[in-house]
């Protein structure tokens, strides 16, 4: 509340200068807190005369008397004095860019804080209070605090593995402000190096090092850390002010730190050749980390071409398309074929079920590999990176990696990244209709998409025969996408090209469904009507029970179900059976009009006449037509039970 009272009291010129002079005062009781528990230790003076000495040192700093009664504040008091550092960090960050019109104030405040600062970190051990002293040397340059700054990378070497955030970011942050960040990407290159690199060489990593004339210090060589060097990475991206100057001061860092990570592939590479136990969990981090710092660093290539302006000499590109396809074709020769082999998709499926995986299947790191490329395409698609090459290529890799054994594991993400090309095909055809030379990037999505669901469609039911044990979570994961899919499809303008979408769509669910259902018919070898959509197999549970959330892509779908019927789409009695099972439980639970459901099973029933007229002329084995016959005899009685229940309600 005091910054905000402040600035709504006091002019802008009076509102900094009050600030920083509570800046000082706190920072100056804070202090004689921490003398006062000095002397107390030593047992040198008084109670009294310790308080006439903090009065008398304050005063000679320039500034008027601090009362520290033993009742107010004492150094001890962690929760007090954390408090108060927490009060200066807020409001230093808020004057911090105003100070440099105000030079003898900052001058102020620098030069009385670079010496408390010191007598901080020796007085506190807390751990959290430590970790403010720390942040607020972010504020001052290295030569004002070059205690600290000479030690902060030292620290980072030694800090143990089990390290928090809390710990090493302020480390971080600190080392970035002071202009070394290069310093910690050749630490984490070091650390990394003998897992991405386990055959290279001892050479020179880093070449922006060989860039930069600075004084440097000699620490001692510690044992490489790799787990450590992630999460420094991972910390300098993800913090939002770091990221924004790296990206604007320091892109040659991170372009070298990119292309070193991408050296990770041949040792995944060699992994996979000989099946040796390696740091699977770095290798796969070297590789996401690689993939991250390639959209950060893009840059859209111009006309078409990549763009050569981007680079600097002996640079990768910037151009993030070109890194992702690159590792989408090594996925596609390398990994896959290992998630194709039979013997290997047990083992998977029993290591991602476990808590604690071995390392000694390759199998493992492979899928997650082609999730996390599968995840970074989904991104890239999301943030508009990527022309129609890059987006067929992405269709491609993810219908091939569906069809694997593990492929179900990945049938939600796959769902959401055509989710997110259908958007993209609508904005497509939206600038196509306002500029004639368009190309046709969205009647080329939406034929995509619509081919894409249906293989998709397809995984899902063989799913339910090979791993019925996944079918709850998958079906879950992919049940508020479809319904997402379905809607914008319907509620898009119906042009030409997303009216044939929306039905071809409507048509793989009626499908899919029957397919089911055909199959459920002729395992139970008998005709047993649902009470609700609850009971339905899962794949028809899961389409009817989305497309009953609106009426009116059930009626869609039940348009293409009457077309079936109608076109004589029905090949077997068993089909027949399932159709007349989906009318039958729409009947009980929709809200359809009862002419349309009368109509179906009228249709649903000629059909069934013309089916037995076939059969009659047809060489089948007595055994398959007496049990065909049979359920030929239940389907008919279900009808006639329909009719009856609609003529009872009208």
């Amino acid at each position: 509340m005091f910054p905000k009272t402040l600035t709504q009291n006091l002019s802008c010129r009076n509102c900094m200068l009050v600030t920083g002079k509570y800046i000082l005062l706190l920072g100056k009781c804070i202090i004689s807190c921490i003398r006062k528990e000095a002397q107390r230790s030593a047992g040198n003076e008084s109670s009294q005369d310790s308080e006439a000495s903090v009065s008398g040192n304050m005063a000679d700093e320039g500034s008027a008397d601090v009362s520290c009664a033993d009742d107010e504040l004492s150094v001890k008091d962690t929760g007090l004095m954390s408090g108060l550092l927490e009060t200066i960090i807020i409001l230093w960050v808020q004057v911090e860019s105003k100070l440099r019109s105000r030079q003898q104030l900052r001058d102020s405040l620098h030069t009385q804080f670079s010496s408390y600062l010191h007598l901080m970190n020796k007085a506190f051990e807390d751990p959290y209070i430590s970790s403010m002293v720390m942040y607020m040397t972010s504020f001052f340059s290295a030569s004002e605090v070059i205690v600290f700054s000479r030690g902060c990378l030292s620290k980072l070497r030694k800090l143990p593995l089990d390290a928090s955030s809390l710990d090493y970011g302020v480390l971080l942050n600190c080392l970035h402000s002071w202009g070394k960040v290069d310093d910690v990407v050749e630490l984490c290159m070091e650390w990394l190096k003998p897992i991405v690199q386990p055959s290279s060489q001892d050479k020179s990593i880093s070449q922006v090092k060989k860039r930069r004339k600075a004084v440097t210090f000699d620490v001692p060589v510690s044992q490489p850390r790799p787990e450590m060097a992630v999460k420094y990475i991972q910390w300098l991206l993800l913090d939002s002010d770091c990221l924004g100057q790296l990206l604007e001061n320091d892109r040659p860092v991170l372009m070298e730190l990119k292309s070193f990570l991408k050296t990770a592939v041949k040792a995944v590479e060699r992994r996979l050749q000989t099946g040796v136990t390696a740091a699977d969990a770095l290798l796969l981090d070297a590789l996401t980390l690689h993939c991250k710092l390639a959209v950060l660093l893009h840059e859209p290539a111009t006309d078409g071409k990549r763009d050569t302006a981007a680079r600097q000499a002996g640079d990768e590109e910037c151009n993030a398309v070109s890194a992702i396809t690159d590792l989408l074709t090594w996925a596609d020769e390398e990994l896959l074929s290992v998630l194709q082999l039979p013997d290997k998709t047990l083992a998977l499926l029993g290591e991602i079920s476990n808590a604690t995986p071995s390392t000694s299947d390759t199998s493992v790191l492979a899928f997650k590999l082609v999730k996390m490329l599968l995840e970074m395409c989904s991104e890239m698609i999301q943030c508009g990176i990527g022309e129609r090459a890059f987006v067929k290529q992405v269709i491609d890799f993810m219908t091939s990696l569906i069809q694997t054994g593990v492929g179900h594991r990945l049938l939600g993400l796959a769902v959401r990244l055509l989710y997110q090309l259908a958007v993209i095909s609508f904005h497509n055809e939206s600038r196509a209709e306002s500029d004639d030379n368009a190309d046709d990037a969205g009647c080329f999505l939406g034929e995509t998409i619509a081919m894409s669901l249906s293989r998709v469609v397809h995984a899902m039911l063989c799913m339910v025969r090979k791993h019925p044990e996944d079918v709850q979570q998958v079906t879950g994961e992919v049940k508020q996408t479809f319904l997402e899919i379905f809607l914008l499809y319907y509620r898009w303008p119906q042009s030409g090209d997303s009216t044939h979408i929306y039905t071809e769509l409507m048509a793989t669910v009626m499908s899919a469904s029957v397919a089911e259902l055909a199959t459920h018919v002729r395992r139970e070898q008998s005709v047993a009507a649902f009470g609700d959509l609850q009971m339905l197999p899962p794949i028809s549970q899961l389409f009817l029970g989305i497309l009953g959330k609106q009426q009116y892509l059930l009626r869609a779908f039940f348009a293409q179900l009457q077309a079936c019927i109608k076109e004589s789409g029905l090949q077997n009695i068993q089909e027949h059976c399932a159709v007349m099972l989906v009318i039958d439980v729409l009947a009980k639970v929709s809200g359809l009009p009862r002419e349309c459901i009368r109509e179906a099973v009228e249709q649903l029933q000629a059909s069934l006449g013309t089916l037995a007229d076939d059969q009659e002329n047809s060489s089948t084995e007595e055994d398959s037509v007496k049990q065909e016959n049979e359920i030929a005899r239940a389907v008919t009685e279900l009808a006639e039970k329909c009719l009856q229940s609609l003529s009872e309600c009208s």
